[in-house]
């Protein structure tokens, strides 16, 4: 299960399939950055088999965490978070955008709190997509009884800060998108960049305000700037090679900008809700419709916001069309 990253990066933990049914879905990948005995953890992956196989990877390897940083607030990325501090007594670290969402979940149900933070609620995001009230308050449940959350947040990091282990510094890039809190670790003197969920290949992948197309392109494009000889992501196997990097990069935004072009090209030929877009473009099979819906919100909240689109109401359901 456990392996080695390129150089003397340290090793890693492939996400996995995990080993409760209520986990919903799989774990993702747990990156141990090591100089020296000394180390640091991206991510944390949820699920006792995960957690077992970090714990002997450090053992085996006699190294010590100095600190742990989630690259998002998602519970897959999280769960294993307390665990790691109490085996170690060890820092939890994340951006502060998202710090609330972390160590209380529930926030996002809150209105006030999303519209004055977030500038925007999940509340009209669903309304938007014709999932309100039922399968609102479905969610409201599911998070409610999720056993990973909250995990409580020792410091938060921002953009520009750097983590040290030994004379090797990971550099700290808020890439927002996927998450309003969402950051990347780049260390130059590989060309290393752990970015998390942001190179998702159907683009944010939770509806605005959670996901914001206009800024994952942003944070793309700050990616793709670097020239990354190498990127650890949430779920999948890294990618290793400049030219490798900078396709993966490149064919992920052609994709989505393509799938903000289709989406315009259907509403100038008349309104549409989000489920029937979604059904014109074909674009995944039914596994991922929920999160290609979600990526759909959050590219149709950006047009919004460019007065490309607006919405509109016709027995109860909402529709988009061009302005």
């Amino acid at each position: 299960m456990l392996r080695v990253l390129p150089g003397d990066l340290g090793y890693y933990l492939p996400g996995t399939a995990t080993d409760s049914a209520k986990d919903k879905g799989l774990s993702s990948s747990a990156y141990i950055i090591a100089q020296g005995q000394a180390c640091g953890i991206i991510d944390t992956g949820l699920g006792a088999r995960t957690f077992r196989a970090l714990v002997s990877c450090l053992g085996a390897h006699r190294l010590t965490p100095r600190w742990v940083i989630f690259t998002h607030d998602h519970y897959d990325h999280v769960a294993n978070g307390p665990w790691i501090r109490r085996h170690y007594n060890v820092p939890l670290l994340i951006h502060p955008e998202d710090r609330p969402l972390v160590e209380q979940p529930l926030r996002i149900f809150d209105d006030d709190l999303m519209r004055s933070h977030y500038s925007g609620t999940l509340r009209d995001a669903f309304e938007d997509m014709n999932r309100f009230p039922e399968q609102y308050r479905r969610y409201q449940r599911e998070v409610s009884e999720d056993q990973y959350h909250p995990v409580r947040i020792d410091e938060t990091v921002e953009d520009g800060d750097t983590l040290q282990l030994e004379n090797f510094r990971l550099r700290v890039l808020h890439t927002p998108g996927h998450s309003p809190g969402s950051i990347s670790l780049y260390e130059p003197s590989h060309g290393a960049v752990f970015a998390g969920d942001l190179p998702l290949w159907l683009g944010p992948g939770r509806p605005y305000p959670l996901g914001n197309y206009s800024h994952w392109k942003a944070s793309m494009d700050r990616l793709l700037a670097l020239s990354p000889r190498f990127i650890g992501w949430g779920h999948s196997i890294p990618t290793s090679g400049q030219e490798n990097c900078r396709r993966l990069l490149q064919n992920t935004l052609r994709r989505v900008t393509e799938i903000g072009r289709a989406i315009e090209e259907q509403l100038s030929t008349g309104e549409r809700t989000t489920a029937e877009l979604l059904e014109a473009m074909d674009l995944v099979p039914a596994a991922h419709r929920e999160m290609a819906e979600h990526s759909v919100h959050a590219i149709l909240a950006t047009l919004r916001d460019e007065k490309k689109v607006a919405t509109m109401r016709v027995k109860g359901m909402l529709y988009w069309g061009l302005r």
